[in-house]
């Protein structure tokens, strides 16, 4: 027996016709794709690299839609007030104002442009994308698709937006949230005679929440420390030079991140990173991480 579908036209398109590029059942176009799909083949960019492109374009699919927004690359010259805020031993930290001038809703519209204060994080020596540099892409990208956004502590991940290249060392970059309030180590240091008894709980009860989330997901950081949280400060109030702070921290970094049942694996001399005075004890055991 023959199956018919009977369809109502709404501006030159079908409802409920499967789309040829994501087979799913919507509202499509003249081309038998629906609005979502034709508005992110309009955003799909070509950063010079197959493993990039291919990664941007996954996290585009309706599958990731629900719970986080997509990937994207973002060029270069987008990016305006460019200014140099930071500098670590693999990569060097920018902070710039994205004119965002391209972009889809649910429904396959282009948004409005727009403009957002974020920094983009170049790593070094980054020409050509090796494993690490999706590593962290990949582990940052994952944590807001597997947590709700109503969840408390998705914003205890660091959030990115894509992909950038700089033009004068064609080194790869994450483009990524700003925090006026920077990180914790200098954050602490600038406010601790304003940190109340039931402020510092607060933040320990976030750095607490946001490393659970990770270990949720199977993932151990392998480099915490001070300088790679980020604080969110908010004011209770303010009585003349008096400040009480609460708020929440945000986690980064997530080079060095990797699943549990990888790490078991490694030699101990593969396993080592970070700063001494953070690291965990058991590796001076000759022991892998542990995450429990």
């Amino acid at each position: 027996m023959t199956k018919i579908f009977f369809t109502r036209k709404l501006d030159g398109s079908n409802e409920n016709i499967k789309c040829f590029q994501c087979k799913r059942r919507s509202r499509i176009n003249s081309s038998h794709i629906c609005y979502y799909c034709c508005g992110m083949n309009s955003l799909i960019s070509n950063s010079g690299n197959i493993n990039i492109d291919d990664f941007i374009k996954g996290t585009q699919s309706p599958n990731n839609r629900i719970y986080s927004p997509y990937l994207s690359w973002v060029p270069f010259e987008e990016f305006k007030n460019v200014k140099k805020i930071g500098q670590g031993g693999f990569s060097q930290i920018f902070k710039a104002t994205w004119k965002i001038n391209r972009g889809i809703n649910d429904n396959g519209k282009e948004r409005r442009s727009s403009e957002r204060e974020i920094v983009f994080k170049i790593l070094n020596n980054s020409q050509n994308v090796d494993t690490e540099f999706l590593n962290e892409l990949k582990h940052t990208f994952q944590f807001k698709t597997k947590l709700k956004p109503y969840d408390e502590y998705t914003k205890s991940i660091i959030k990115c937006y894509g992909v950038t290249q700089d033009p004068k060392t064609k080194n790869y970059a994450f483009v990524l949230e700003y925090l006026p309030d920077g990180d914790f180590h200098h954050f602490i240091h600038k406010n601790f005679e304003k940190f109340t008894w039931q402020g510092k709980i607060n933040y320990l009860n976030s750095i607490i929440e946001g490393i659970k989330k990770i270990h949720d997901q199977k993932i151990i950081h392998r480099d915490l420390h001070s300088s790679n949280i980020l604080a969110k400060k908010n004011i209770d109030y303010k009585n003349n030079d008096y400040i009480r702070y609460y708020g929440c921290t945000v986690i980064s970094d997530l080079g060095f991140s990797q699943p549990v049942n990888i790490n078991s694996n490694l030699s101990r001399e593969s396993q080592i990173y970070g700063v001494i005075p953070y690291m965990a004890p058991e590796l001076f055991k000759n022991q892998p991480y542990s995450y429990l």
